[in-house]
């Protein structure tokens, strides 16, 4: 289990055999009242194997925590279309980066990391886009708009090479993608 504060994305994994069912009502029990206080889930069972369930924590409690903070170091990514420039982002663990992201295509898209350690916060000038209002599966998720912006500031705890993408039908495919590597 990952470490879950008010004030964190934070990712919650349960596995239970089916056979254990008291152990399972637990789980379902926990998972239930993580939504009552505002996380979102993904639960997936194999009739064969353990039941996974997944839970995203983000109150925005600290995004002026972040916000605040004057040692990030600032990154421009430019999504256009079907690239991110530059594609290939570094920083240290345990580092605070703040991208900014301009949205300079003529379709909308969005900087998605699938899994990740993070602390985060986001602004943005003006709403998301539509059909980006759930992308809570995703640790890291700004969708922008044609000529949008936004700041995204990721507070990096774990080292690796983790792979950010468009996540607009096609456009991962078509190699709107790139690499976040932490040393």
């Amino acid at each position: 289990m990952r470490r879950m504060t008010a004030n964190t994305v934070a990712v919650v994994e349960i596995a239970v055999r089916p056979r254990r069912f008291g152990v399972l009502l637990a789980g379902i029990a926990f998972v239930m009242a993580m939504l009552a206080v505002g996380c979102t889930t993904t639960v997936v069972a194999d009739p064969d194997g353990p039941i996974h369930a997944q839970m995203h924590v983000h109150d925005g409690s600290n995004d002026d925590e972040l916000f605040n903070d004057a040692t990030a170091r600032t990154v421009a990514v430019t999504l256009a279309d079907i690239s991110f420039t530059p594609s290939t982002l570094r920083a240290e663990r345990d580092s605070l980066v703040e991208l900014n992201l301009t949205n300079n295509g003529k379709l909308d898209h969005d900087f998605t990391i699938e899994k990740i350690d993070v602390d985060q916060a986001t602004r943005r000038d003006g709403e998301v886009p539509a059909g980006h209002e759930h992308m809570d599966q995703y640790a890291v998720h700004v969708a922008l708009r044609p000529g949008q912006t936004a700041r995204l500031r990721l507070h990096l705890h774990e080292p690796g090479t983790y792979s950010f993408f468009c996540t607009v039908p096609g456009h991962r495919d078509a190699g709107m993608r790139g690499s976040l590597v932490i040393d």
